[in-house]
């Protein structure tokens, strides 16, 4: 994974699925929240962070170290998640449901934030658990 270091944020370009809305809005996780522009805020392991997208290039707020040591692996950026697509494509009904879950990544929330967004899910709606 390629990324260039600029004052105050990293900018990268995914090599592969990468979609912020696909991501944030899925229902994996409930604590990241776009603007009208589509820049999303959230927090993960302590630390704040913007993210959106331009063009080809997603741009992330914050250090060099803090991609390192969070949001690369957060965002499971060294995974090919389109070749994993791939090869779930064993019929017509998985490339549809492929297809349909393309640009999703699987974030590597912390542990007790993934049990309770999980606990909270039940008999709700993302917009209700944001809002919780």
């Amino acid at each position: 994974m390629k990324y260039t270091p600029k004052d105050g944020y990293v900018e990268f370009i995914p090599e592969d699925d990468f979609d912020l809305p696909r991501i944030f809005e899925c229902g994996q996780c409930f604590r990241w929240n776009a603007d009208e522009n589509g820049v999303y805020t959230g927090v993960a392991f302590g630390r704040a962070a913007k993210i959106r997208r331009e063009g080809d290039k997603v741009i992330i707020s914050g250090s060099v170290q803090d991609f390192e040591d969070i949001w690369r692996e957060y965002f499971d950026l060294d995974r090919n998640y389109a070749e994993i697509r791939r090869g779930l494509c064993i019929d017509d009904y998985m490339r549809s449901a492929s297809e349909f879950g393309a640009g999703i990544r699987l974030l590597k929330q912390d542990k007790w934030e993934a049990l309770c967004s999980f606990i909270i899910s039940q008999c709700n709606n993302i917009p209700r658990i944001k809002k919780i």
